[in-house]
């Protein structure tokens, strides 16, 4: 008798199979490149308690195949959540003011405004596509921010570093000696 294919259910292995199917991959193609059996894949695709235990070594093959952070994949997974990134700087504020903060962000935000969700619309929204959408709002501004930075010139990627690194809270380590931290503006000489 053929074994009946089982659907996932649990959101990181629906990720998963249509990154599978994006790339054409059989089923055992796919448990090759996580690395483990068809058995162990069924368990964890249907089976969220466990996938919450799965090992780290599981995590980061998933990661590597999907091409993001083991972090990420450890929020699919239910290992980890908003909580476990430390104590908000507000300690009033709270994973739900955090997200709507950045869904105000990302309406002031010229890149993504477009794909801003109105707010009534959003307080409407389940917490878990909003910290969907926020997660992948955050990861796009992140590659975004990468491919500035690595078309830019080296000259001008130290120059910004340094100004943002005065940006940020609390004291900052003084710049080696003999080191400029940011180039000096050029003078145009007057016509004698």
């Amino acid at each position: 008798m053929a074994r009946t294919r089982t659907r996932p259910t649990t959101p990181l292995f629906r990720i998963i199979e249509t990154q599978a199917l994006r790339e054409s991959l059989s089923k055992e193609q796919l448990y090759a490149r996580i690395g483990i059996s068809a058995s162990y894949y069924n368990q964890l695709s249907t089976d969220a308690l466990l996938l919450s235990q799965a090992s780290r070594t599981v995590i980061e093959s998933i990661s590597t195949y999907l091409d993001v952070p083991h972090v990420q994949v450890m929020m699919w997974a239910g290992q980890l959540d908003w909580n476990d990134f430390g104590q908000p700087r507000n300690p009033g504020a709270t994973v739900n003011q955090y997200i709507d903060a950045v869904a105000l962000q990302i309406e002031d935000d010229p890149h993504f405004r477009e794909f801003a969700v109105p707010l009534r619309e959003w307080s409407a929204t389940p917490q878990p596509i909003k910290l969907r959408f926020v997660a992948l709002y955050e990861h796009a501004r992140q590659l975004r921010l990468q491919r500035e930075l690595a078309a830019s010139t080296p000259g001008l990627t130290l120059a910004r570093a340094a100004r943002l690194t005065d940006r940020l809270p609390g004291p900052q380590p003084a710049p080696p000696t003999g080191t400029a931290t940011e180039p000096r503006p050029l003078r145009r000489r007057s016509a004698a």
